[in-house]
């Protein structure tokens, strides 16, 4: 046990003491978030994108015999680019992949409450732009209004049902069901440090990785076997190191982020620690795979860097388009997907499907480094 904790604090040491890990983990990606925040801080800026604005449309048909009149008069009465969508869950997906900026739920029984002049209950999904969230609330009003009068007109009951303005709260006659409750934007910086943070947390697992290969190939582990010490305490201590580095450098760029580049990174620190550590965990548990069974210590570096750029490309790390069907199978996307939600104020039940992703992910690489190790070893 002692000589796990001596390899494990000669790693931190041997780390600190590099001038690539201070520039590569700590100076690097604050310096990332830094030039990507400034420089595509107008690509963030809903105003100049309101022209482009996209509303889904879920109208229940059951027991409804105005659903043609209602999605006729949706088309008809928008200036936006509508879609009807088939199922709640499609309206939803839509919402949360960025392809709608904006959805709305409207009941089976809607033309007759507006035509009786009751109570209606429409839902709003929100998406993550503010300003695209006022359009959509505004036509919704809107459109309450013309539905109001054209049902009431058709069944000879005109009421005065009243619908608020558009600047005024409507929750009387919409619940608001919103992905995004406190309806904020995150900013470029805001979304560059969360990218950044998970990039470079991966990057930190490939030190690990090529640390192990270089102990390999210097013959230091020769040295290392030929003392009373057990290649699983060699193993685990420098896996070790690794995390505690990996978990001080999280530390920092949340720490000088939120200082200096006043990132918001949420009020849910636990659930942003645990996203961190899901994401270090798998980081390094991939670094073991790769430790075992690719020799090279540039291969390793290599083929490691080329499968961080892919997963932070496709995750939308280098830009706001996300490649949502592949990324889904990346570590990076349910990370900073995550981190995002949090930095909006989520609740914990939104995160939960990340941490249930990258946990069933962590499990799957570390099994599959356990099975490595009995069968191939950590041996020079």
């Amino acid at each position: 046990m002692k000589a796990y904790y001596q390899i494990a604090w000669n790693e931190i040491k041997i780390l600190f003491r590099l001038r690539t890990t201070w520039l590569l983990l700590f100076l690097l990606p604050l310096l990332l978030i830094f030039i990507l925040g400034s420089a595509l801080a107008p690509v963030f800026k809903p105003e100049s994108d309101l022209m482009g604005f996209r509303l889904a449309v879920y109208i229940e048909e059951t027991s409804l015999a105005n659903t043609d009149e209602m999605k006729q008069m949706l088309v008809n009465e928008s200036a936006l680019g509508v879609t009807l969508m088939k199922t709640e869950n499609q309206l939803t997906e839509e919402v949360e992949s960025g392809k709608a900026d904006f959805g709305l739920m409207i009941p089976a029984d809607s033309w007759s409450q507006l035509a009786a002049g009751r109570e209606g209950v429409w839902q709003m999904v929100p998406g993550q732009n503010s300003l695209h969230n006022e359009v959509g609330l505004f036509y919704t009003n809107m459109l309450l209004r013309n539905m109001q009068n054209a049902a009431a007109v058709q069944m000879n009951s005109a009421t005065d049902w009243n619908v608020k303005a558009s600047t005024s709260p409507v929750q009387e006659h919409v619940i608001l069901n919103g992905l995004n409750e406190s309806s904020k934007d995150h900013s470029a910086v805001q979304y560059y440090a969360a990218a950044m943070l998970v990039m470079f947390m991966l990057y930190a697992g490939m030190s690990a990785s090529i640390s192990m290969a270089q102990e390999r190939e210097e013959q230091t582990l020769t040295r290392l076997s030929a003392a009373p010490v057990k290649p699983l305490s060699i193993v685990a201590g420098k896996l070790t190191g690794n995390i505690i580095i990996s978990m001080v450098q999280a530390l920092v760029i949340i720490g000088v982020g939120s200082a200096a580049f006043d990132v918001y990174w949420g009020k849910e620190w636990l659930g942003m620690g645990a996203l961190c550590l899901l994401m270090i965990l798998c980081s390094n548990s991939l670094a073991l795979i790769l430790a075992f069974t690719v020799k090279s210590p540039k291969l390793i570096g290599t083929f490691f860097s080329l499968l961080i750029i892919i997963m932070t490309f496709l995750s939308g790390g280098f830009t706001p388009e996300v490649f949502t069907n592949a990324a889904q199978f990346t570590l990076s996307y349910w990370a900073s997907d995550g981190m995002m939600k949090l930095m909006l104020d989520a609740d914990w039940p939104k995160i939960v499907p990340h941490l249930t992703v990258l946990g069933s992910i962590l499990v799957v690489l570390s099994i599959i480094s356990g099975i490595l190790y009995k069968k191939v070893g950590y041996h020079a």
